[in-house]
């Protein structure tokens, strides 16, 4: 799932049909683009409080900001993906 409305999200994790986390995807976060990517993913977040929010990158390891309060973390995509190795599924 995506979400948008005046700004988009890349990705939407549902876990029952509650929005958990929303992801942000770009090769790199820049003065170019930063707007847009934390303005979109702020968005959803402020709709959905309970909800985390990511931002997934070629290389960067950062905390950010986000308007209207709250930061989000920016992980390499390979470490991200490394640390999910390790998350437990329950069998599921």
């Amino acid at each position: 799932y995506y979400h948008q409305e005046r700004g988009e999200c890349d990705f939407v994790v549902l876990r029952k049909n509650e929005s958990t986390q929303f992801i942000q995807v770009c090769a790199e976060l820049n003065a170019g683009n930063r707007d847009r990517e934390l303005d979109g993913l702020g968005e959803a977040i402020r709709k959905n409080p309970e909800a985390t929010g990511l931002i997934l990158t070629e290389n960067q390891t950062d905390e950010v900001d986000l308007p209207g309060g709250g930061t989000v973390s920016v992980l390499p995509v390979w470490r991200w993906l490394t640390e999910l190795q390790r998350i437990p599924n329950n069998g599921k």
